[in-house]
């Protein structure tokens, strides 16, 4: 468009609104991964935690289901070092994201796969609900980190849910689903466009 502009002797304003900055959470997941397997414990908590906050307020941007799975099992294994009860709590969490997700045997000790199949077996008893997201036409909608399918039932607890349009600013939260089904309004920030 500026070059054409230029070739016909007009000025170009360019009133595009700036991208909002991307967080980078999947270097946040990889920092945290590698300061566990360093055995920087406080160093890699206080790195997956900036990543769950992160998580939460952009409604995973950038993460692939595996990805948000792999934050919640390094933080149960964090939780476990630490003497925390509620290490199994974030096992379910990244079986409820992503419920096929199996554990690299040469990666991960036999009580951690044995614990993670506990989580899946008690994750399988939970109801299935639908998450009904309602966000400005043209949008696209990610849940746990992939294209969401209209209606699909999912299994109860806590999710992601992110909206991208062309036309308004990026959205994202995190939601607690309930059985039998929940509603969500996305009212993500309409780009204005530049006046005359």
């Amino acid at each position: 468009v500026t070059a054409v502009a230029r070739a016909a002797g007009a000025a170009v304003v360019d009133r595009s609104p700036t991208p909002a900055r991307s967080i980078a959470i999947g270097d946040l997941l990889k920092r945290g991964i590698e300061g566990y397997d360093k055995l920087r414990y406080d160093e890699a908590w206080a790195t997956l935690e900036q990543a769950v906050q992160a998580v939460n307020r952009t409604g995973a941007e950038g993460l692939t289901a595996a990805q948000l799975s792999d934050l919640f099992i390094s933080r149960s294994l964090l939780r476990k070092e630490r003497g925390d009860p509620t290490a199994f709590d974030d096992l379910a969490a990244a079986i409820v994201v992503d419920p096929n997700r199996t554990l690299d045997e040469a990666r991960f000790a036999p009580d951690v796969r044995e614990n993670l199949e506990r989580a899946r077996t008690a994750v399988a008893g939970r109801p299935r609900a639908t998450l009904t997201v309602d966000a400005p036409a043209g949008c696209t909608i990610a849940i746990d980190g992939a294209t969401a399918e209209p209606a699909a039932p999912r299994i109860a607890g806590t999710h992601w849910v992110r909206v991208t349009c062309a036309d308004h600013a990026p959205w994202g939260t995190r939601i607690d689903l309930g059985a039998p089904s929940t509603s969500l309004v996305a009212r993500p920030i309409r780009f204005v466009p530049p006046s005359d």
